[in-house]
């Protein structure tokens, strides 16, 4: 997670795809080590905007990685 943070903030104002694939690919290698669902939904979701270049769509999701972040604290912590 500690690593999740850094990266999200350099990532989600830029639309670099390269870098959000590079992301999403990370949280799916965490999701798949710890079997959080959640977060593999989430960053297949990513995956496949990206497939499809759907900015609007990218810049959404990327938004709404704080919540996914307290999803896996909950997680963590439980």
């Amino acid at each position: 997670k500690n690593q999740l943070l850094p990266q999200w903030e350099k990532i989600k104002d830029q639309l670099v795809l390269f870098r959000i694939e590079e992301f999403a690919n990370d949280l799916f290698e965490l999701s798949m080590r710890f079997n959080f669902v959640f977060l593999t939904n989430y960053a297949n979701k990513i995956i496949s905007q990206l497939e499809i270049i759907d900015l609007e769509a990218i810049n959404k999701s990327l938004n709404d990685f704080p919540q996914i972040l307290d999803k896996i604290d909950n997680k963590i912590k439980k």
